[in-house]
């Protein structure tokens, strides 16, 4: 096997948009060995939102599993959550770099649901605030 060869990647959950995935990776480097990569996430919409979400590759498979058992992952002092990705499950996968996105024949993995639910979950928060403002409007005349 490669010694630099990616062999596990976690998804880290509520990470600040603003911090930058260099920061990310360092700050990962400096605290646990075998750190490959550092991979914002991005909503597939039109302007390619950030979100709070990044990929973390591992060349070091027991590092990978110690945090899964962990449950987290320190960045900027706090405790992230973490997940696995997951082996395909579906009918098609979305690349993740924010300049490449595309649509490619492949599988859906559990992350890729995962990101469209949280697609979903921004367009409906978009909809109750600006039912919010309508409610407030009418209550106001």
């Amino acid at each position: 096997m490669d010694a630099g060869k990616i062999i596990s990647s976690l998804i880290v959950c509520d990470i600040s948009v603003t911090i930058d995935e260099n920061r990310i990776k360092n700050e990962l480097m400096n605290r646990y060995n075998g750190v490959a990569n550092v991979t914002r996430m991005f909503f597939d919409d039109e302007d390619e939102t950030p979100k709070t979400s990044v990929q973390v590759d591992f060349t070091l498979p027991d590092v990978a599993r110690q945090i899964l058992r962990d449950r987290s992952i320190v960045i900027g002092g706090i405790c992230r959550r973490v997940y696995p990705i997951k082996k395909s499950v579906y009918q098609q996968t979305f690349t993740r770099s924010q300049k490449n996105r595309q649509n490619t024949a492949g599988s859906i993995n559990e992350q890729d649901l995962l990101n469209l639910f949280e697609e979903q979950k921004k367009t409906l928060a978009q909809i109750i605030n600006s039912l919010d403002e309508k409610l407030n409007h009418a209550i106001k005349v």
